[in-house]
């Protein structure tokens, strides 16, 4: 078990390491076959999604990882039999949760892919932040272990302040883009 959790420390090290150069590789061949338009958004988009996603990791590492732990390994009586984890599903665990969150921390470029593709405007975000709201606490109640007030509160505020932040990015896209059509008449 402990050779094992060595090992997957390792290549998981490994890939976070390499990973920069293989997206560079990936890059430096798809960037041939691009118009300049669609080159300018994927170079905005790519920082902005390695910036969120690491956010969002160290979100899940620092606040949510914490949390989670705290409460398995309280989870039961102390009378009755001592709670622990092995070295494989604490990796896993961390693996997914960080993963989990990195991924969520996406919603904001989510939410402006959509506006460019003709999807979404800011009136129709504004119109359903109601729902997301629900949607939030009901995304935090399935993730988060406990089901206290608390808990379910520190999983679903950044998932509110992701969508005002997509929600904001949109809104001064449109702005953007409506000077740019008045520059143009």
């Amino acid at each position: 078990d402990a050779f094992l959790g060595y090992f997957k420390v390792a290549l998981l090290a490994a890939v976070i390491v390499a990973f920069p150069y293989f997206l560079y590789e990936i890059w430096r061949f798809v960037s041939e076959g691009l118009e300049p338009h669609e080159r300018f958004w994927v170079q905005v988009f790519a920082p902005a999604s390695l910036v969120l996603f690491v956010a969002g990791v160290a979100f899940g590492w620092t606040v949510l990882l914490p949390i989670t732990l705290q409460y398995l390994l309280g989870y039961g009586s102390p009378e009755l039999f001592q709670a622990g984890i092995t070295m494989d599903s604490y990796l896993e665990l961390i693996f997914w949760l960080d993963v989990g969150v990195g991924i969520m921390f996406e919603l904001p470029l989510v939410i402006v892919f959509a506006w460019i593709v003709g999807m979404v405007d800011s009136a129709r975000l504004a119109g359903w932040r109601r729902y997301f709201v629900l949607v939030a606490f009901i995304i935090a109640a399935v993730i988060t272990p406990t089901g206290d007030p608390v808990t379910l509160t520190i999983a679903a505020l950044p998932m509110l302040a992701l969508y005002e932040i997509g929600y904001v990015a949109v809104r001064l896209l449109e702005a953007r883009r409506a000077r740019h059509s008045e520059d143009r008449s």
